[in-house]
């Protein structure tokens, strides 16, 4: 098995974190991912239901294993409940990305929970504050490994590779 700081920190058997895909990516695929040794992560809409993330989380949690959810900053400034749903769910890492994630990490610490976001480029994951989220089972030093951010938007998404210059620490 290949072992990372993210394998470490959620005890996966393979380095896989499902993309939190609001609308299609929900609890069964969140439970298959996770089944299969990996993170499986429920993506969360700015419309979905404060039901649906319940029971979509309901799913997730069946598998018996770490899964995650994803959040859109901008979404929860107009729907916080949406938080709250996924946060007693009980996942064990909760992405915001797409605006403004720092209110929410502050809860996320004191649950216990490991926090994640995402970013379009290298510069902005230079300016992301360190470290962000718990890291209580790592030790320090493991701290300053370096891993390679690979964007879902900005730069990369129309073709440029980020290097080894451009990596910065894990996060998790």
């Amino acid at each position: 098995m290949l072992r990372t700081a993210v394998t470490d920190r959620f005890g996966l058997e393979v380095p896989v974190v499902g993309a939190p895909m609001a609308y299609v990516g929900g609890g069964a695929l969140a439970a298959a991912v996770s089944g299969a040794g990996g993170l499986g992560m429920v993506g969360v809409g700015s419309s979905t239901p404060v039901g649906a993330v319940r029971a979509e989380g309901a799913l997730a949690a069946a598998a018996g294993r770490p899964f995650g959810v994803g959040l859109m900053a901008w979404a929860l400034e107009a729907r916080p409940e949406l938080f709250d749903a996924a946060l007693a769910a009980g996942p064990s890492l909760v992405s915001v990305s797409f605006g403004d994630w720092m209110p929410w990490v502050a809860r996320l610490r004191d649950a216990g929970v490991a926090s994640a976001t995402q970013v379009g480029d290298a510069e902005e994951a230079r300016a992301v504050p360190r470290p962000v989220a718990t890291a209580a089972a790592r030790p320090a030093r493991r701290m300053r490994r370096k891993c390679v951010i690979v964007p879902a938007s900005g730069p990369a998404a129309r073709g440029r590779r980020f290097g080894p210059a451009e990596s910065v620490p894990p996060q998790v």
